[in-house]
Parts: C-alpha cells; structure tokens; sequence
C-alpha cells in the first residue's frame, strides 16, 4: 500500500491520521507489519504517535542535493492496538 505525501491545504485536519489508521487497520486483519518513509518533522510526528519506531535512514544523493528520508516501522507484534 503506498500512501501519497501530504497535501498543506489539508494538513492538520487530520486526513493523514484517518488514513494511516484505516492503513493500519487493514495490516492488522492482514497480520502484518507496516513500513513508510517520513520527510519531515511533522509526517514523522505522526507517524510516532500511531506507533511507529525508527529503524534508520535513507539519504540519497551527493553531500550538497541529499534527500534524507525517516525510514519507520509499525510492527504488529509490538504496537498497540
């Protein structure tokens, strides 16, 4: 499942928390962990108070033009319900 970044016309009315518990809901009928990649304080934010953990980085790119991506974890055996 790939959910789209966040649009700031919509942000803080709580678009981006409904679908990431209806995400999360489907991975726990499924049995299933979730991983996403987070850009900014404000998705990682998010992300931690629905239970995700970080599990490292990604950064692509050369040392002037990187993009730095939160990679994050929600596992199904840790999180809860």
């Amino acid at each position: 499942m790939l959910i789209p970044c966040g649009d700031k016309g919509v942000s803080s009315r709580g678009v981006g928390g409904r679908l990431i518990d209806w995400g999360l809901n489907q991975a726990r009928e499924r049995g299933e962990g979730v991983y996403v990649e987070a850009d900014g304080e404000a998705g990682k934010g998010l992300y931690f108070t629905k239970g995700f953990k970080v599990v490292g980085l990604l950064v692509v790119g050369e040392k002037d033009d990187q993009l730095v991506d939160t990679c994050m974890l929600w596992d199904l055996d840790t999180s809860a319900s």
